[in-house]
């Protein structure tokens, strides 16, 4: 469905999962005693026996005034105000995008009660207040539950049902409800559930602590009464500074073959006190990239039915087939924090789609020569005129990038050079020189999830930082004429702009990565970063592969070695390694 449907109305609908009890009040398991109109309302903080509690879900269904509904359907005409769809904006320096938020308004009014209340033909008197006062009251758990808006191109004056196959969806989770304000309107914040990596901490915080000290040389540890089962069977666990790998647990005791299980990821053995906090660990051993982002993304409470698994498999296989992530984590951190660092490591970005309704990844880097020719966006073919501007981030260039990586222990300081047992280092000596900038500006990252066998990695990682911003990260921002809508997030297009030229001022074509794209319904905005992902890299060709001077354009996109000039036999220039 597109704007081009003239004659057509937009339709737009609210959904709002929140929990509801599936249990009937003082039916076994439900041991709740209360009399007619003495019953809970089904949600938990109502609740009479929480601990035969059983959560399920509710669905509100919220549409504009004045819209037609099919007969049966339950919609509220509540809403005020929709706004258009608005893709996150990607972020290539920090790798996570920043979280997307929208904000719905809807109204308020007096209600019977029926459809929140399970038992209203109970009550003794009509429920007090409004729709909102009461949802807010019994249900003020709701941050993080799932939303959908929903929208629809329907003929005037027909009514229409919920299982129109032309709906868009485009999937939330609810930030915030809030209000009602003076003029009695509630504001449903709405974000993308990558929101919900920043509320959670991984691995989980544990509570458990030693019930008896132990020695350095001891084979055991017993926890308090009643804390081992939250420790599973096997795994790592830290003690102070130590971190010790257990592989086996009786009642609150665990248990490891040897002291060759103490002491593991470079710390070191220690005698241990009683009531020492015992830390459950996260380790990963030579773990593929897109596992790691799947724990933690899974760890966040997202699932993998709303992750792009096969794209990441996709972009691994690609690019980091040879990255084996060697990690333990020893304390609770931040998950949004934890994306971010392996994002920056691998010079990848990551979004929420929300029409996809899954998490994407995206690396930086030269598209396959199996790829399709990427789309050329042009100022007389595809931008409103008067829209583009162009920006120099001179504040950004760097002249060098120092990569620490290889912890020295689990437990070190992640943020301290001193942590590290090497260093990558990238510099460009021109840009220092008197003729460029004349000075140095430095960046440095420090890279946990690189280890000993990633030299290459962080070679890598250094010397492409560097490529990015030697020269001033350039942005074009400009609004696309709507035919231009199925430009996608993420992607690199080509672009040609009167304000990108070459030394001579004619325009250059340039390749870019597409950061932001919102589409107005009259334009389509969009936000360009120019890349230097538009040389001719050289991929290896497979078996059978035809000389340079028969083969087909698109064979050309694979790697020649060229003549000692650096050109190729038709006097084009040789190819680069990525």
């Amino acid at each position: 469905m597109t704007i081009a449907d003239f004659g057509r109305v937009l339709a737009g609908l609210l959904e709002l999962d929140l929990d509801r009890c599936t249990l009937t009040y003082g039916v076994a398991p439900c041991t709740a005693t209360g009399g007619p109109g003495e019953e809970c309302y089904n949600t938990f903080r109502t609740c009479q026996d929480r601990v035969n509690y059983v959560k399920g879900v509710h669905t509100y269904r919220f549409i504009g005034r004045g819209t037609p509904v099919a007969a049966g359907e339950l919609l509220r005409p509540y809403i005020v105000d929709l706004p258009a769809r608005s893709d996150p904006e990607l972020d290539p320096e920090k790798g996570l995008a920043p979280r997307n938020k929208i904000s719905v308004t809807l109204s308020d009014e007096p209600d019977n009660d029926t459809e929140q209340d399970p038992y209203v033909a109970n009550r003794a008197t009509p429920a007090g207040g409004t729709f909102w006062s009461r949802l807010l009251a019994r249900n003020p758990d709701h941050p993080g539950r799932p939303a959908r808006v929903m929208k629809l191109y329907a003929e005037p004056g027909q009514p229409y049902t919920l299982s129109d196959p032309d709906w868009i969806t485009e999937s939330y989770v609810i930030d915030s409800l809030q209000g009602p304000d003076r003029n009695g309107q509630i504001r449903a914040v709405l974000t993308d559930p990558l929101k919900l990596t920043d509320r959670i901490k991984f691995p989980a915080p544990s509570s458990g602590e030693l019930l008896a000290a132990i020695t350095d040389t001891d084979l055991s540890l017993t926890l308090k009464s009643g804390q081992g089962a939250a420790y599973g069977t096997s795994g790592y666990v830290k003690l102070g500074e130590e971190v010790i790998n257990f592989t086996g647990r009786t009642d609150d005791t665990l248990t490891w073959p040897g002291t060759g299980n103490r002491a593991q990821f470079g710390t070191v053995a220690a005698a241990h006190g009683a009531d020492a906090r015992v830390q459950l660990c996260f380790a990963w051993i030579a773990a593929a990239p897109d596992t790691v982002l799947e724990d933690l993304l899974n760890a966040a409470g997202i699932l993998d039915a709303n992750i792009d698994l096969a794209g990441m498999a996709t972009i691994v296989d690609t690019w980091f087939s040879t990255y084996a992530i060697t990690l333990c984590l020893t304390e609770p951190e931040t998950v949004s924090k934890l994306l971010e660092e392996i994002c920056v490591t691998l010079q990848a970005m990551l979004w929420w789609d929300p029409v996809a309704q899954k998490v994407k990844l995206t690396a930086k880097r030269p598209l396959s020569p199996l790829a399709a020719t990427p789309p050329l966006l042009t100022d007389a073919a595809n931008f409103i005129e008067g829209t583009v501007q162009v920006t120099r981030q001179d504040a950004e260039r760097l002249t060098r990038v120092i990569v620490w990586y290889s912890l020295i222990r689990a437990t070190a300081n992640v943020t301290e050079w001193q942590s590290y047992e090497r260093a990558a280092v990238a510099v460009d000596p021109d840009a220092e020189g008197a003729n460029a900038l004349n000075e140095v500006r430095q960046k440095v990252i420090y890279a946990r999830f690189l280890d000993t066998a990633s030299d290459q990695a962080a070679a890598e990682l250094a010397v492409r930082l560097l490529l990015w911003h030697v020269d001033a990260p350039i942005y074009v921002r400009g609004q696309l004429d709507p035919k231009d809508e199925d430009i996608e997030l993420g992607a690199q297009v080509d672009l040609e702009t009167f304000g990108l030229t070459d030394f001579d001022g004619n325009i250059e074509r340039q390749r870019v990565l597409v950061t932001k794209r919102q589409n107005n319904g009259a334009d389509v905005d969009v936000t360009l970063i120019v890349t230097y992902l538009n040389r001719r890299y050289f991929w290896i060709a497979p078996d059978g592969h035809p000389d340079y001077s028969t083969a087909t354009e698109e064979q050309k996109r694979y790697g020649y070695i060229s003549d000692a000039d650096g050109k190729l036999s038709d006097g084009s220039d040789g190819h680069v390694i990525a």
